[in-house]
């Protein structure tokens, strides 16, 4: 009995021996036919995008084990887990063997010249974490089954021309941690989906034609660090709800049409560094609460319609190097807070209201090496740069005089400071026969200055005196007086008197334009190649019609609903001319000088 059972113990463990040594002999096979069949979808990838061509192809083809190819990865079981090939120039299309590859993690294919469609049979691979196929000529729409690779980490097909919208299945990537889409041509609105994605990092929508508005469901992903919707069509306000973001250091959302007012809640954005808002339609003041933001770098609102004053709490963004306030309406001096900002580099704050002198404390911006503050109406403090070269200064479209640039630190050489505002004030004069009347070139006389007076756009003989007297007004006096005045310490600038009419006509003193300044504003002035007309308000509709000052009329064009109109003045002759804006029933004039 006891030699029967020992017979069918061993009956049994030869058995279970014999079927584990199948199971193994099977399991191999399958292991070593998919090795095989790697190598055969790596051979079709190599035939299918010009591998003689490739920068590198290292034993690629040749008898040399797989993981020997130049940017192939392999596991622990040989099989191909990563394709390193960015900037290889590869040609052509992913081949359908692509699907064979069942273990791949990773698809580095960017920088290439690859095309077509994004291939169906990546699908398959239910394996794949990251897919970065950026700056190639891939077309067609983001596919819908990218919801189905339910380990996907990073996305980025940046720089193709994909088009049609963003699926909003791409709400349930619930690993997926970043997203790269910029620079292609998506359509549609962003889905409020993609705030489901609460390991979401990096979301990059830039440079497409997005519309709509930005989500308010963007307030839920808490590990954003990176949020780029640079470059779209977007409307409507920034949405309060991502300024509670705890982990957001980078918020773009540069030219788009945003309106609104920046929110006040942005003050809670305690981690940001770079604020980027400009070429928007933002209004309103600029929040005290930006104060707060004390990691901050780079902040840029310019290009927008902002009012009211620079808030001195800016000062307390000591970690600032660029500060953009250009193009708005901001009014009132600008605070001497900022000459806190010992690592500022630049400072952008042209095409503003701003006025008064630039602060003593900016002899200590020792990093400054960019200045703008062109067309402004700031009138002193150019001996308040740092004493160090500057790469740049714009103080053009200022109330500077010749003395100023006598007295100050800057480097001539270095900065661009004309055009500088025309003098005085646009005068009617009426005259009486015989009366003497004394035409002011309306600026403080400095040794050195040279005057020119001119009549209807020619030179007065022998009138080179800081004013012009007419001592005995006759018929023929009559006509439109203007002054220039230069000094060799300025070589390049010339500053000009605003005309002077002189009429015996009492009916050319009811004025038929309406002149009220807080209706638009016109900049540069004097200008060179084109100037911009900007409005407090969108003017529904109207014309706009530019006059020499013989009232012949050199341009006209009509605009509707526009915040702002360029227009360009490149072909017109030096002098002056007259911009007469016919909107609601009513005209609004200014003058205009344009300087060669």
């Amino acid at each position: 009995m006891k030699i029967i059972i020992q017979s069918l113990l061993l009956t049994i463990l030869c058995s279970s021996y014999l079927y584990s040594t199948q199971l193994e002999d099977d399991s191999n096979n399958t292991l070593q036919l998919a090795i095989e069949q790697d190598s055969l979808a790596l051979v079709a990838l190599y035939n299918s995008t010009e591998g003689d061509n490739w920068i590198k192809n290292t034993n690629w083809l040749s008898d040399s084990s797989i993981s020997t190819w130049y940017g192939v990865h392999l596991d622990g079981n040989k099989r191909v887990n990563e394709i390193k090939l960015d900037g290889n120039n590869l040609v052509g299309k992913i081949p359908k063997e692509i699907d064979k590859l069942t273990k791949l993690e990773g698809l580095y294919l960017g920088r290439n010249s690859l095309s077509g469609d994004i291939t169906f049979e990546l699908k398959t691979l239910s394996s794949l974490k990251y897919i970065k196929l950026d700056q190639n000529y891939f077309s067609g729409t983001i596919p819908i089954w990218l919801d189905q690779m339910v380990d996907l980490r990073y996305i980025n097909f940046e720089f193709n021309k994909l088009n049609g919208n963003i699926p909003s299945e791409l709400g349930s990537l619930n690993k997926i941690e970043t997203i790269r889409l910029k620079g292609n041509q998506l359509t549609g609105s962003i889905p409020k989906e993609l705030g489901n994605l609460q390991k979401l990092q990096y979301l990059d929508l830039s440079y497409n034609r997005l519309i709509g508005s930005i989500p308010k469901e963007f307030g839920n992903l808490n590990h954003l660090g990176i949020l780029n919707l640079d470059e779209n069509d977007l409307i409507g306000e920034i949405p309060k709800e991502i300024c509670d973001l705890p982990y957001l250091l980078g918020l773009y959302l540069l030219d788009n049409e945003l309106t609104g007012t920046i929110p006040t809640e942005i003050g809670n954005l305690k981690s940001l560094i770079h604020l980027q808002l400009s070429e928007n339609e933002l209004s309103g003041n600029i929040p005290i609460e930006l104060g707060n933001l004390k990691d901050l770098e780079y902040l840029n609102l310019g290009y927008n319609q902002l009012s009211g004053t620079i808030p001195v709490e800016l000062g307390k963004l000591t970690k600032l190097s660029e500060l953009i306030l250009s193009i708005n309406r901001l009014s009132g001096i600008i605070p001497d807070e900022l000459g806190n900002l010992k690592l500022l580099e630049t400072l952008y704050f042209r095409d503003n209201l701003l006025e008064g002198s630039i602060p003593d404390s900016f002899q200590e911006l020792t990093k400054l090496n960019l200045f703008s503050i062109g067309d402004n109406s700031i009138n002193e403090g150019l001996d308040n740069f740092p004493p160090q070269l500057m790469e740049k200064v714009w103080v053009y479209g200022n109330k500077f005089d010749f003395f100023d640039f006598q007295v100050s630190n800057v480097n001539t050489s270095r900065f661009l400071y004309e055009p500088q505002d025309s003098l005085g004030e646009q005068e009617i004069v009426i005259l009486e026969e015989g009366e003497e009347y004394t035409l002011s070139s309306a600026t403080e006389h400095v040794e050195g200055n040279m005057y020119k007076w001119f009549k209807d756009g020619q030179e007065v003989p022998n009138e080179t005196n800081h004013d012009l007297v007419i001592a005995d007004a006759q018929k023929g006096v009559e006509g439109i007086y203007t002054c220039s005045v230069t000094n060799e310490i300025a070589p390049l600038l010339t500053l000009y008197r605003r005309p002077i009419t002189l009429t015996f006509d009492i009916f050319a003193s009811v004025n038929p334009f309406i002149e009220i300044t807080n209706e638009f504003k016109v900049y540069p002035n004097p200008a060179r190649d084109f100037v911009a007309i900007e409005f407090s308000d969108s003017k529904s509709k109207g014309s706009i019609r530019v006059l020499d000052l013989l009232g012949s009329e050199v341009m006209s064009l009509d605009f509707n609903n526009q915040n702002r109109i360029d227009i360009d003045v490149s072909k017109f002759i030096s002098g002056y001319y007259n911009i007469i804006i016919t909107s609601d029933d009513k005209n609004y004039h200014q003058s205009l000088f344009i300087n060669r």
